[in-house]
């Protein structure tokens, strides 16, 4: 296998971009072109592929105004997410504390009767690592849980109160 010579490969690179210079140049000086006479290289079908812009703009398009039963029925909603998104973590933290404790004093347990089996040394810190990564794991899970729950809450009062707004 032979691998060709650097000029070679790149031999018409400098007559593509004096053309594209050139171009430029005078696009540049001159009146407007199009895109078919600055790229000769590409097909551009001009019909299909204009050149235009069309830009929007909703500055002057007013809110749309809902009536005072819409408006009230949302305030309700929104009053019974925030007491509903109180109860659900507070009930996801207590309860992650709760199952945590547990969970961390039985690891805590089962390393201290394994290291007086083993007959290792009393001041081991595993116990205390372990239980404690027990009770973070717990509380995590109970609070991921509890936002799950939550998101369920809130989709149903949201369904109830408000129906479905856009």
């Amino acid at each position: 296998m032979t691998v060709a010579n650097k000029t070679d490969v790149f031999s018409n690179m400098t007559q593509f971009t004096d053309t594209v210079k050139s171009q430029a140049a005078q696009a540049a000086t001159s009146s407007p072109v199009s895109t078919q006479e600055f790229l000769p290289a590409v097909k551009v079908d001009a019909q299909t592929n204009s050149d235009t812009v069309e830009i929007t703009s909703n500055k002057g398009e007013k809110k749309k105004r809902r009536g005072p039963i819409k408006t009230l029925k949302s305030a309700i909603a929104n009053v019974k997410k925030f007491f509903a998104s109180v109860g659900t973590y507070t009930k996801g933290v207590l309860k992650g504390i709760k199952n945590g404790i547990i969970s961390g004093s039985v690891v805590y347990t089962g390393v201290t009767i394994y290291n007086k089996i083993k007959k290792k040394p009393a001041n081991s810190k595993l116990g205390f690592i372990l239980g404690g990564v027990t009770i973070a794991g717990s509380l995590i899970a109970s609070i991921w849980n509890a936002s799950l729950d939550l998101n369920e809450k809130k989709s149903d009062i949201d369904h109830r109160w408000t129906g479905h707004v856009k």
